[in-house]
């Protein structure tokens, strides 16, 4: 009967330290995402928050792993822990939009895609119609106008495809009034005294 409670309690404590608690921490030697061969490993695990040799909670895995899908590039997300290597499996969604920054008034001449992926790792040419990728893109053309002294709010509207009504591209468009820093000089105005009386 000893023999029996010791087997039992052996079995316990197995399964007690196969399962993650809270408290248990998981500290990656290496970070890998399968399923996303256009982005690279390190890109993607600095959009995440996520650093080779730094400890984890299963609940900080969790949020980086929701930090993912809220990016927009993504459909599915999942990840698992062998011990050494965290290796995250994602699903690309299949709602990815070329822009439109046509209405803006960016300097002519400018390469915006190409200023775009330079300022925004995750940025390939399209988008998805939300998330924070989107969110990335529309404070970096604010940037860029203010660059050009237009202060200006930037939003996002979808286009619609006017055969299929589906939204065929996301537009960037000035949600309010540009403003321009600059020197106003006024010539040729000249100050006369004029009264009136009404009777």
């Amino acid at each position: 009967m000893r023999e029996l409670c010791t087997l039992f309690l052996g079995v316990v404590s197995l399964l007690s330290a196969a399962i993650p608690t809270h408290e248990q921490t998981f500290t990656p030697q290496s970070i890998q995402f399968t399923g996303a061969p256009d982005y690279s490993d390190a890109a993607l695990a600095n959009a995440a928050g996520l650093a080779v040799g730094t400890s984890y909670t299963a609940d900080e895995l969790k949020r980086e792993a929701q930090q993912l899908m809220d990016i927009g590039i993504f459909e599915k997300v999942s990840y698992k822990f062998d011990g050494a290597k965290l290796n995250y499996t994602v699903k690309m969604s299949s709602q990815a939009f070329p822009i439109q920054v046509s209405s803006l008034p960016l300097e002519v001449g400018k390469d915006v895609d190409a200023l775009l992926k330079a300022n925004i790792p995750l940025y390939r040419g399209t988008l998805p119609p939300q998330g924070l990728l989107v969110e990335a893109v529309r404070r970096t053309l604010e940037e860029l106008l203010a660059g050009e002294g237009v202060h200006a709010q930037v939003a996002t509207e979808l286009v619609e495809d006017p055969a299929t009504h589906n939204t065929a591209a996301i537009k960037f468009i000035i949600a309010s009034q540009p403003v321009r820093i600059g020197t106003l000089t006024l010539e040729g105005v000249r100050s006369e005294e004029h009264t009136s009386e009404l009777q």
